[in-house]
Parts: C-alpha cells; sequence; structure tokens
C-alpha cells in the first residue's frame, strides 16, 4: 500500500524575520518610487508664476484677518433650583418596589425557607409599591397645550 500525502509542514522558522521586515517597512519614511515627469508639469507663464491658470486654488480673504477677540464674560447658567422632598408614601412605594424583590433575591440566595405568607407580603409590597408610583405619575405635561413645541432658536 502506498503512503498518503505526506503531512504539512510547520510554519518556516524566518516568521520572526518576516515580521521584523514588514514592521520596519511601516516605519520607513515614504519617498515617491518613480521620478515626477516634467511633461505633465503644467507650463510656466510670466504673468501666471504657478503654470495653473484659472485651476489654481483660490486665495482666502479671510487668510490675513485677524482672530475675533475673546468674550470678556461667558455665560454662566443660573444654579438649579432643589430638587423636591418626597413624602412619606412616596419612600415607602419605593421601598416596597424595589426592597420587596431585593429581600426576596438576598434572602432566597442565603437558603431562606419562605413561607406562603412570607411570599405574599413580599409580593403584596412590590405590586403595592409600585402601583402607588404608576398613580403618581403625571398625566400630561404643562405644555400640552402649547401648538409651538418645536425648537426655539
Amino acid at each position: 500500500m502506498t503512503d498518503p500525502t505526506p503531512p504539512p509542514s510547520d510554519p518556516p522558522d524566518d516568521v520572526d524575520a518576516a515580521f521584523d521586515a514588514i514592521v520596519a517597512g511601516f516605519q520607513a519614511p515614504t519617498t515617491p518610487t518613480t521620478p515626477i515627469d516634467d511633461d505633465t508639469a503644467p507650463p510656466e507663464s510670466p504673468d501666471d508664476p504657478g503654470g495653473w491658470g484659472d485651476l489654481a486654488p483660490p486665495v482666502d480673504p479671510r487668510a490675513d484677518a485677524e482672530a475675533p477677540p475673546e468674550p470678556e464674560e461667558s455665560f454662566q447658567p443660573p444654579p438649579p433650583p432643589p430638587l423636591p422632598r418626597a413624602d412619606a408614601l412616596t419612600w415607602l412605594a419605593w421601598i416596597g418596589a424595589l426592597g420587596g424583590p431585593a429581600l426576596y433575591f438576598l434572602l432566597s440566595t442565603l437558603g431562606w425557607n419562605w413561607q406562603t405568607w412570607q411570599i405574599g407580603i413580599v409580593l403584596a409590597g412590590f405590586l403595592g409599591g409600585f402601583a402607588v408610583l404608576v398613580s403618581r405619575l403625571g398625566d400630561d405635561s404643562p405644555d400640552d397645550g402649547d401648538p409651538d413645541k418645536g425648537a426655539v432658536v
């Protein structure tokens, strides 16, 4: 029986040398490899020293202008008004909506054996807190009657 094809050879040992050559090629300064033909250069004339005629880039009239002076004062917005303080019912609603599931998760991971009434209290606290928070959301914004809701420029 004939021997199957030989196993593929390992990569060459000069991989590091090849990589170093590639990196050196990236770090080498770039110079044109072909000289520029003088036949493609535009002809020069006494009234057009660059030889480009109407194709010359326009001169920016603002190039010699001075920069505008810095403003003496900068806008400082007024300090924001203080946040409104929440009442006790809102605090209890947040505790029930966030604290109930957090307590259930924490005690369940610690191996707490839950009774049915305890699960009911946690569930009622979550649902009650969620319901209070949703019911206290505003129905409409004060600017709903404003026909000019667009951006003000």
